[in-house]
């Protein structure tokens, strides 16, 4: 339940950050006119930012490859089939179960039910009989 928390709690401070990020920032002030040394810098600076970027989503790719793979019996998953029944067991216990007396109404409703739509369509397949020997198709 502790490791549950946690992850509620790891999540929750993602969304605090993504929040602050959305919300407009102040206005900065007005930079001064860049050189063309700094210029060459800052250029330098977004090729390597790009360039880890790119290393970056190569490797997402290739950690999205592996979680392809499923493999229930592996250490990381078997945690996760932990949490999955942890949680089914909870889901569990929030059924109400019927009591007797409404299991036995419930149960006399379904065979009264299908006792009469029963008879209902045996009576229209004798009607539909009668018409087909009639009109001598049958």
């Amino acid at each position: 339940m502790e490791k549950l928390k946690r992850k509620k709690n790891k999540s929750e401070k993602e969304i605090s950050e993504v929040k602050e990020k959305s919300e407009p920032k102040q206005k900065k002030e007005k930079s001064v006119a860049l050189s063309k040394e700094e210029k060459k810098a800052k250029k330098e600076k977004s090729a390597s930012a790009s360039e880890t970027k790119a290393v970056e989503k190569a490797s997402n790719e290739k950690d999205k490859s592996k979680k392809i793979s499923w493999n229930p019996f592996s250490k990381d998953n078997m945690y996760a089939l932990k949490i999955w029944f942890q949680g089914l067991k909870s889901e569990f216990n929030k059924i109400i179960w019927p009591t007797k007396p409404q299991l036995l109404a419930y149960t006399v409703v379904v065979l009264a039910t299908l006792i009469s739509v029963s008879i209902y369509l045996f009576f229209l397949g004798k009607i539909f009989e009668f018409f087909f020997k009639q009109a001598g198709i049958v």
